[in-house]
């Protein structure tokens, strides 16, 4: 019975003494530690800032409109006798140069009679003058003659005294003098009545003058001359027409005072009138440039800010601007009309950085690439937004790599490379 016990009890012992070596076994054999994790190094790319003193260009749209255009009206009235070749929509005139003349022949008749008129009136005041001065001299003659009217009165009133000489002679030269101070009253009476005379015809000779410039006027004025270089519009005369004085024939834009009309915002302007102030004080005066882009051409002309509109408007919040070329003149191929660009300097900003928006992070945080190649971030001011680029000021010293593409996982500390 003890043996098959045994027998029985041999194999479980052996099973179970198995499991205890394999189990031994398994408890002290040398274990591999797991590696830790490898640091992620993420790839940016960065650029290397540098500040300084930026001043960007501020873009606006607008339209070139004429400042002064002239309407040609006749100041006479007449037939329309010739017209230039170059009186059609869109020609080019130099100042000076005649474009419409009206029948001349009632105003040279009329500058004619005038003339006449003139002369006729001056050779009256030559007579009357001359009359004045024989009046002069025989005046100058009866008063010699008063003396010695008195002078012989006198000898005979000594000789009556003296009982010589009889009453009756005493009275003839009483009366001798009497009749000479009759003459010389009667001389000074017409001198006066003639000055009066040469006075008056004076006045008229100046009224006729003046007649006679007007009439030379109206003479010249058959002539219609281009006040300006220009070109011409709206023209609406032709030869044997009877014009009116007044009566519109053509219109002409002024070539030499073209205008680039465009609208700032509140925001930019007010910047504009910042930066004036720190600068010259004042908006208008300030360089501009107009640009008219023509199919793959591009032209530029140099301009400056002229005049700002009196009032703002209240359904777009801006303001109109207007920039005078300044090189303008009928050798431009610009015309009013044209739908141009505007760029003129913005505001100075000092010691200011220019980044990809990208790179700012949030509203004021930039990461810069420390030396060991570790993120650190850095607080910025945000100055201006210059379409996909930023400028900012901040803690930046020339040489700094800020990261230009930030990722979501970004963050102080993190080990980053540039390609």
């Amino acid at each position: 019975m003890i043996t098959r016990i045994a027998r029985t009890l041999f194999p479980l012992l052996l099973v179970g003494a198995a499991i205890l070596v394999f189990g031994y076994l398994q408890a002290t054999r040398p274990r591999a530690l797991p590696e830790p994790p490898a640091e992620r190094v993420w790839t940016v790319a960065a650029v290397t800032v540098a500040p300084r003193d930026l001043q960007p260009r501020l873009r606006a749209y607008g339209e070139l409109r004429a400042a002064s255009v002239a309407e040609l009206t006749p100041l006479v009235s007449g037939r329309v006798i010739r017209t230039s070749p170059v009186l059609v929509e869109g020609a080019v005139v130099r100042a000076g140069e005649e474009l419409v003349t009206i029948d001349p022949f009632n105003y040279e008749a009329e500058v004619a009679e005038r003339r006449a008129q003139l002369e006729q009136a001056r050779a009256r005041l030559d007579e009357n003058r001359g009359q004045l001065e024989a009046e002069q001299r025989l005046l100058e003659a009866l008063e010699e003659q008063l003396a010695l009217r008195r002078s012989d009165y006198e000898r005979v009133r000594d000789l009556r005294q003296r009982g010589t000489a009889s009453a009756q002679a005493e009275d003839q030269a009483a009366l001798a003098v009497n009749a000479a101070q009759q003459a010389i009253i009667a001389a000074r009476q017409r001198i006066a009545a003639l000055r009066a005379r040469i006075r008056q015809q004076a006045a008229e000779l100046r009224q006729l003058e003046v007649r006679l410039r007007r009439a030379e006027r109206d003479l010249e004025e058959t002539h219609l001359l281009a006040p300006v270089d220009g070109f011409l519009t709206e023209v609406r005369v032709a030869p044997g027409e009877h014009v009116q004085v007044g009566e519109p024939v053509a219109r002409l834009v002024d070539a030499h005072n073209l205008d680039a009309v465009f609208q700032l915002g509140n925001s930019d302007y007010g910047r504009l009138l910042a930066a004036a102030a720190e600068e010259s004080g004042a908006l208008t005066g300030r360089p501009a440039e107009v640009i008219w882009r023509i199919g793959d051409e591009v032209l530029r002309y140099p301009a400056v800010i002229q005049r700002i509109d009196a009032e703002i408007e209240s359904a777009s919040g801006g303001i109109d601007v207007y920039a005078r070329l300044k090189e303008a003149g009928v050798d431009l191929p610009l015309r009013p009309g044209a739908f141009v660009e505007v760029e003129l300097p913005d505001r100075r900003y000092r010691n200011a950085i220019e980044l990809p928006d990208r790179a700012v992070v949030g509203q004021d945080t930039v990461y810069v690439i420390g030396e060991d190649g570790r993120l650190v971030a850095r607080r910025v001011q945000v100055l201006r937004r210059l379409g996909d680029r930023l400028l900012v000021r901040g803690e930046l010293p020339e040489g700094t790599r800020v990261v230009a593409t930030p990722f979501p996982e970004i963050a102080p500390g993190l080990k980053v490379r540039t390609p």
